[in-house]
């Protein structure tokens, strides 16, 4: 008989001691670095709140709107896969993944990211609990 285990684990806040929020704009052949943790201080990890790719204004990384401002894609989940609940993370521009999403800008004019993020802190061994799946499998 074969016993197999798997945990998943699921996020349980011990506090809410949340960190202020940070906003990015990235530019291209620039980075976008989030840190909030350390080897000091482990109970301190990144969320993110929200993460988008295009066009969205005028500003730092667009200075000319040339009839394409706010074609812009929701990459969250795609930041989120590199960043959340780590201490640091860093995304840099240009990006195959990023230049893929489904932004709608022409290929021709410069898109850019936008993260929103904030560092949560907790008792980790608290943060987090498991529950355990046995499969029981048996030959047949």
């Amino acid at each position: 008989m074969l016993y197999a285990f798997a945990f998943i684990f699921l996020g349980h806040p011990a506090n809410d001691d949340l960190c202020a929020g940070a906003v990015q704009d990235v530019c291209k052949w620039q980075s976008f670095d989030a840190s909030c943790g350390s080897s000091d201080d482990p109970d301190s990890v990144i969320m993110i709140d929200r993460a988008f790719f295009g066009r969205m204004r005028l500003g730092s990384c667009l200075t000319e709107d040339y009839g394409h401002v706010g074609c812009v894609a929701d990459v969250r989940q795609l930041i989120e896969r590199r960043c959340a609940g780590r201490f640091s993370c860093s995304v840099s521009l240009p990006d195959v993944e990023l230049d893929r999403s489904p932004h709608g800008c022409p290929p021709d004019l410069l898109a850019y990211l936008e993260v929103e993020f904030h560092c949560q802190t907790g008792n980790l061994p608290a943060l987090f609990y498991a529950i355990i799946i046995f499969i029981v499998c048996r030959p047949k």
